[in-house]
């Protein structure tokens, strides 16, 4: 069954985008309104120093022309928020993961089969994953035991793979998150680009943005790669399903250990992609207990359903035992039982 619209993971997933770039357009703009006088006092005390610096002889014209370049480009991309967005933030944010993953996709001979947006291919994977499960609950609906279990069972594993799928959403969102944060530093750390003893910040700035744009390529590269291989999978198994219930619900378990392994190369994924600065590297913790808690979540939930399943298979048992022997068990527990 399709999920409802507004509850899909583009719909989910689009929103968040559209609002964390609301909120840059929007916390950008109001710090350059702020920042544009700032800039233009620090950057004529910055030309005036530089000049008599020039003029007596302490600075070369080189290094004169090297500063009033580097005045005019931060005057440019403070000056007006259209500029700060255009080149910066639109490149940063958007088209530089997406551009740089198309071409290492497109190199390996996957370009075609991942055209769609990461979101897309969430909701594509869980339809594949819902349609396994109903196809082989369609195959268990008599009343035994065995049908029984292998229904629950099916009902399981695609909770535990929806909330796998879940898992690597929310990571991919939590860096979205993290590029947006950084960026909105931009316009007020530029302007310390003006003087050399607080130079350095921008540059680890810059450090940061280029870890969050290796996190952003990775993650967009690695998300195509097994959002692609979870539904040929998922599609595979649809195909291929087995008569028996216990084996299409083995196939659907390897689906599930396909799915815990896309989950923990995604965490791991930010420690590995920390260039330029360590702030890739920072994502790796929250997104481990974003990972554990949903594990132990899972955990308890798996334990639960399996008590469930096994007193309904010990319930069918003893049911068919009276049926059978009249209300009287016949086996050798009861009957060292009686005898005690």
């Amino acid at each position: 069954m399709p999920a409802p619209a507004g509850a899909t993971y583009e719909a989910i997933a689009a929103e968040r985008i559209e609002q964390l770039k609301a909120m840059m357009d929007a916390v950008l703009t109001a710090e350059i309104d702020f920042m544009g006088p700032v800039v233009k006092a620090c950057a004529a005390i910055f030309v005036g120093r530089q000049f008599l610096l020039l003029a007596y002889g302490s600075m070369s014209i080189e290094r004169f022309m090297g500063s009033c370049i580097r005045v005019l480009v931060i005057a440019f991309l403070i000056g007006q928020s259209p500029h700060f967005v255009a080149q910066v933030k639109d490149p940063v944010f958007d088209r530089i993961p997406r551009a740089g993953a198309a071409v290492i996709l497109n190199a390996a001979g996957a370009g075609t089969s991942v055209s769609a947006s990461p979101a897309q291919q969430f909701d594509a994977v869980a339809m594949a994953s819902d349609a396994v499960t109903a196809r082989i609950q369609a195959r268990n609906t008599g009343w035994n035991a065995d049908a029984f279990g292998n229904y629950i069972a099916a009902a399981f594993q695609n909770g535990l793979f929806q909330s796998l799928l879940s898992c690597i959403v929310a990571i991919w969102l939590l860096g979205q998150g993290m590029l947006a944060i950084i960026l909105c530093f931009g316009p007020y750390l530029l302007v310390f680009e003006l003087f050399d003893r607080t130079r350095g910040w921008v540059d680890q700035w810059i450090g940061k943005i280029v870890g969050m744009i290796a996190f952003g390529f990775g993650t967009s590269m690695l998300l195509a790669l097994q959002m692609t291989g979870l539904l040929r999978l998922l599609r595979s198994v649809h195909e291929n399903l087995p008569n028996g219930g216990a084996e299409a619900v083995a196939l659907l378990g390897r689906v599930v250990a396909a799915g815990v392994l896309d989950v923990f190369t995604m965490v791991a994924l930010p420690v590995f992609t920390a260039f330029g600065s360590g702030v890739a590297a920072s994502l790796a913790a929250p997104s481990a207990m974003l990972a554990l808690r949903g594990g132990g979540a899972l955990a308890g939930a798996s334990i639960q359903a399996g008590g469930a399943v096994v007193g309904a298979a010990a319930r069918g048992v003893a049911a068919a035992n009276r049926a059978v022997f009249g209300g009287h068990p016949r086996n050798s527990a009861t009957r060292s039982r009686s005898r005690s």
